[in-house]
């Protein structure tokens, strides 16, 4: 009862679930004052009821009920107690998810590994309640594959019930996609599994973090770049009198990731630095740099003056669209004495990574090769040496140079 005008409280607490709490009639007492010329009348007597209520399991509320003299009304005011579902001010969250990374990720993680978060989820309100687990995959760009537990997680994961300070202990998985080896860091939220979308934890998935951000990053394999063309074909090459030039031999490759990023590309965003064709004769050791002949811009005359270079696929021909580069010439002619050779493709990338050579340099299996600048001559006559010859008798000769006489004869 509150039974004078002026401020005065007295406490309720509501408890119990989906609390309604009708409280009966009182009385209370108020002054109404008229004045006139035969003197003032005083008048006291009304009855007040209410009822408080909340629909959400668990809920309690500590409530002081004032009443206001001067609006002749009463005042609730909630003072303690806890609440969910959505957490009301003034009461302690009977749920708080809370989400912590409690094992750090490698930074260096190889395409065929995968990238180990161990999580902490923690219910820090004071009573026990379901929550959800999530990603948001908006950045997933790379197509990655998230596995929680060792179960896909591409929506929602729930957990029914977590008590007051309890922590669940699991393990997040992140696979590489089809194509990207750099992707966006992805959001992971651990929320209220009722519609309070405000009660919720979130941590960021990356294992890099530079300037430029943090990202989940698998390291990136020197990229390939492999014979085509008759080179693949054959698995040979020759140059001879009768080839086309003498001087240069074409050199034909191709990038079998073109459908990804051009070589040109993967030198400028990725970690591939040169792709260079060396060549060394059968029974050497040391391999050399194939160079071929540029033109340099001279600005002062209109000729193009040329010199040699090393050959770099990287900066030397153009790439189409299905990954061939075959206008790249090796410059033989004052460079390569004929003979027997080896050739072969070497990438070369950043620095080194991991003590696997894979992911620093990529070397193509060598092609063996004849390098022929001169045509056999025959030496000496012929013989038998007598001007009459049998039907039955060989004719034999003898050439400055072996002869290639596999069938199908190419002469």
């Amino acid at each position: 009862h509150i039974k004078r005008p002026g401020v005065e409280s007295y406490g309720y607490a509501g408890f119990g679930v989906g609390l309604i709490t009708r409280l009966s009639l009182f009385d209370y007492t108020t002054k109404t004052s008229v004045t006139s010329s035969s003197g003032t009348d005083t008048a006291t007597t009304a009855q007040v009821a209410f009822t408080l209520g909340d629909n959400d399991a668990g809920d309690e509320f500590v409530v002081d009920i004032f009443y206001d003299a001067r609006y002749k009304s009463i005042i609730f005011e909630t003072v303690s107690g806890r609440s969910k579902c959505p957490h009301e001010a003034d009461t302690l969250p009977i749920e708080d998810p809370s989400i912590e990374i409690v094992e750090l990720p490698s930074s260096i993680v190889t395409p065929d590994e995968e990238i180990v978060f161990v999580l902490k989820l923690t219910n820090i309100g004071v009573g026990e309640s379901a929550f959800v687990l999530y990603p948001d995959l908006r950045d997933n760009e790379g197509n990655l594959q998230l596995r929680l537990d060792g179960a896909p997680l591409a929506g929602n994961r729930q957990y029914d019930w977590i008590d007051s300070n309890e922590s669940v202990k699991t393990t997040l998985t992140v696979s590489r996609g089809p194509k990207l080896y750099k992707n966006k860091a992805i959001t992971l939220w651990f929320r209220s599994a009722c519609a309070d979308t405000d009660t919720k934890s979130s941590i960021v998935l990356a294992n890099k973090h530079t300037n430029d951000g943090s990202h989940l990053e698998f390291v990136e394999p020197c990229p390939k770049i492999d014979w085509a063309g008759e080179f693949k074909r054959d698995q040979s090459f020759l140059m001879n009198s009768v080839s086309d030039s003498t001087d240069f031999l074409q050199i034909v490759v191709m990038n079998p990731t073109a459908n990804i990023r051009s070589i040109k590309e993967q030198h400028e965003e990725g970690r591939l630095q040169t792709a260079t064709l060396l060549y060394r004769e059968v029974g050497q050791v040391v391999w050399e740099n194939a160079r071929t002949t540029i033109e340099v811009e001279n600005k002062e005359r209109e000729e193009f003056p040329t010199k040699d270079v090393d050959i770099n696929f990287v900066i030397h021909g153009e790439e189409d669209g299905y990954g061939y580069i075959s206008n790249v010439d090796w410059a033989i002619n004052g460079y390569v004495p004929q003979g027997t050779y080896e050739i072969m493709i070497k990438s070369t990338c950043g620095e080194p990574i991991t003590a696997n050579d894979e992911f620093d340099l990529y070397i193509t299996q060598p092609i063996v090769g004849v390098l022929d600048y001169t045509p056999p001559k025959q030496y000496g006559s012929i013989s038998p040496l007598h001007n009459e010859v049998l039907l039955s008798e060989e004719l034999e000769t003898t050439f400055t140079e072996p002869l290639n006489c596999a069938r199908p004869f190419t002469f």
